[in-house]
């Protein structure tokens, strides 16, 4: 069981670097990933390829589609026994107690899981996973490490 943690400053690629690590695993996976679009951000089921659109003006204390699409996804990650990717923790993910409780389960479960996290969100997750720290000089280096980590 691996429980890799990825951070990072905004716009330093941490979704398309969970979707390059993805792509070179040789193992399924599932959960989502949400990369930008214009100034809004998706929300992808990796599993489905189904996607929502969260909307940043929206409070995240009422998003519920959102929570809802979330958990659909994650949980259905660990069904197939897949590595569990949860691409983002945020303002919006952290709002949501059963999300909250979802991502810690996840992590506790035995399970590989590659998680990325807004970098003021590490501290509460750090002690059950390997944090990794993304930035541009660093981006091979990190990609070759977490792919390692996740194939053994």
């Amino acid at each position: 069981m691996v429980n890799v943690l990825l951070t990072g400053k905004d716009g330093v690629g941490k979704t398309e670097m969970v979707q390059e690590v993805v792509e070179d695993l040789d193992k399924s996976y599932g959960g989502v990933v949400s990369p930008r679009e214009g100034a809004s951000h998706l929300v992808k089921d990796l599993e489905t390829g189904e996607t929502e659109v969260l909307e940043d003006s929206k409070d995240p204390k009422n998003d519920s589609r959102v929570v809802k699409f979330y958990i659909d996804a994650i949980s259905s990650a660990v069904d197939i026994e897949a590595v569990i990717v949860i691409d983002m923790v945020s303002k919006l993910e952290m709002y949501s107690s059963d999300l909250r409780e979802i991502f810690r389960n996840c992590l506790i479960s035995g399970r590989d899981v590659l998680m990325v996290l807004e970098p003021s969100y590490v501290d509460e997750f750090e002690e059950i996973g390997e944090v990794f720290r993304l930035v541009e000089d660093n981006r091979d280096e990190v990609r070759e490490e977490i792919v390692s980590l996740l194939s053994g």
